[in-house]
């Protein structure tokens, strides 16, 4: 568990102009600018983030003094989220100082009330969950209590957007429970000449006793894809369930991509369900190659959401599908939630989690869940593609052995068998991906493992499941990108302990784990002798 630090000045809560910051890359600041500390021949007043760094730290020991039973992960969300935002301070730099300065007697205070906005819904005047121009939209906010009850609380929405217009901007929190969530109604109305895209910020400010606590998020305006960011890694999530773009790449369509370290990987990617040759749920190419299949819907008062930063990784996106558009739909409730984080060895992948939920009557038998990637990876699409049993991944690269531009995905959950598949796209898909071979692709066990110098598409999946009317399963996949076969390695072992231990609900009791390596950097910048001799 980490948390990346920056400095601020400690009179006025203003960035320093030494330290760092980004939309993603700093969790949190404290004072780091004069600072009193012991010098040779006194004192001297010094900066540096090397002394905003133990603050953290410190408050860290603090919080696990004072709460013994918390976590490692508990510790650092409760910092973050008692941390008090200091956009206000610094306006050219607002949205990219993390969860802002420090706040030591709120970390540590039982009794102050920790909300966390966790999820939205939309119920607009236009019926399509979308925040479009000049219509009323009715709009839920989700605030999630940690570590405290709450009672008689209320809760204010506020914006400076000039675009839209609040008409009820107040909602009351009677009672909450540590752990619990409750939803806040409000409502807003937006322009006509709202632009496309435009992002609507607003604050979420609640009052228990002597107490306030803010919170911030946004609602963007024909939001059909959000993008996530690690700074070396950027994918789109959509309101379809495809993954990178809302279609194809190549400019056909909107989103991002799946760009590393500058440049977009990516063809298509998406989900793919089905428990049979005529109920297979999906939102990627059909028998006709340049259309998509359009079987997922954003689920009725649902909305497409980033939060930074999550409770669980420093960004999390989160969307509620149905596939009720589909020729025969499964009848299935799926909540895709992604995470992506900036913390090295962490950075480099983004997970995917579906909770995919029976809403039949009836149970549902024989459900197999995947997730499908049209890589292009060298000019030409040549590119080479093979199957990692041991990490349960398939890989696509610039060459066949080595490499040095390499994508995979990863299946995490591992809840029932395996199937994957390396598709020769000019062969086998060159006239569309019919319904026979989406199912025995999906379905067939561990199939062509290995294509060389091909235009590669790979899908990996799971099951059998049988679901209950009511049940849900669990299942993850992790997006990779790498430099290396190494790194690569890395990278998916950090993504599958991540999965493990802190996204998926499995037990996690005595459940051992071995450091990857052991490492001994130098104490720089600020050694504290002329010499100094460190051993482990």
């Amino acid at each position: 568990t980490v948390l990346s630090s920056g400095a601020t000045n400690k009179a006025d809560d203003m960035k320093a102009s030494f330290s760092n910051y980004g939309q993603y890359s700093v969790h949190v600041y404290a004072p780091g600018v004069s600072i009193y500390v012991p010098y040779p021949g006194g004192y001297a007043r010094i900066d540096g983030t090397s002394f905003s760094s133990p603050m953290v730290a410190g408050l860290a020991g603090l919080v696990k003094t004072k709460f013994p039973s918390m976590t490692n992960d508990d510790i650092r969300n409760r910092i973050l989220l008692t941390s008090n935002n200091i956009d206000y301070a610094n306006p050219q730099f607002a949205g990219k100082l993390g969860a802002g300065r420090i706040n030591a007697f709120q970390a540590v205070d039982p009794d102050f009330p920790v909300l966390k906005v966790v999820e939205l819904d939309i119920d607009d005047s236009g019926g399509n969950s979308v925040v479009n121009p000049g219509e009323i939209v009715n709009f839920g906010v989700w605030v999630k209590s940690y570590y405290t009850d709450i009672s008689g609380a209320g809760a204010t929405i506020s914006e400076s957007d000039d675009y839209v217009t609040l008409n009820t901007a107040t909602a009351p929190i009677n009672g909450l429970l540590s752990g619990d969530s409750v939803r806040l109604s409000f409502q807003f109305e937006t322009t006509a000449g709202i632009p496309d895209g435009h992002e609507i910020k607003f604050v979420l400010t609640t009052v228990a006793g002597a107490y306030t606590v803010k919170d911030y998020f946004s609602v963007t305006a024909y939001g059909d894809f959000l993008t996530h960011d690690t700074g070396v890694l950027q994918t789109s999530i959509t309101t379809q369930g495809n993954i990178g773009y809302t279609g194809f790449g190549g400019g056909q369509s909107a989103g991002t991509g799946f760009v590393y370290n500058g440049q977009d990987y990516l063809y298509e990617a998406g989900i793919m369900i089905g428990t049979g040759l005529g109920t297979i749920s999906d939102c990627i190419r059909g028998t006709n190659p340049a259309e998509q299949d359009d079987d997922f819907r954003t689920a009725k008062g649902e909305i497409l959401s980033i939060y930074s930063p999550g409770n669980r990784t420093f960004q999390q996106g989160a969307v509620r599908l149905v596939d009720s558009s589909a020729l025969s739909p499964i009848g299935l409730s799926i909540r895709q939630e992604s995470f992506a984080d900036t913390l090295t060895g962490f950075k480099d992948f983004i997970i995917f989690k579906y909770t995919i939920t029976n809403l039949r009557s009836t149970s549902i038998s024989n459900l197999h869940v995947g997730m499908f990637a049209d890589w292009n990876i060298n000019s030409g699409n040549k590119d080479f593609a093979s199957y990692d049993s041991v990490n349960i991944m398939g890989v696509v690269k610039n060459l066949p052995t080595g490499g040095s531009r390499i994508v995979a995905v990863k299946l995490l959950s591992q809840n029932s068998s395996v199937s994957y598949r390396t598709i020769n796209n000019s062969i086998e898909l060159a006239d569309g991906f019919n319904i026979l071979e989406k199912w025995n692709f999906l379905t067939g066990g561990i199939q062509t493992t290995e294509l060389g110098g091909k235009d590669v598409s790979v899908l990996i999946s799971e099951g059998p499941f049988q679901v209950m009317p009511d049940s849900a399963i669990t299942v993850g996949f992790a997006l990779i990108a790498a430099q290396s076969d190494a790194n690569l390695l890395i990278s998916a072992q950090n993504a599958q302990l991540f999965w493990d231990d802190v996204i998926s609900d499995i037990d996690k009791t005595n459940k051992p784990h071995n450091a990857n390596d052991f490492q001994l950097s130098q104490n720089y910048p600020n050694p504290f002798n002329p010499a100094t001799t460190i051993e482990f």
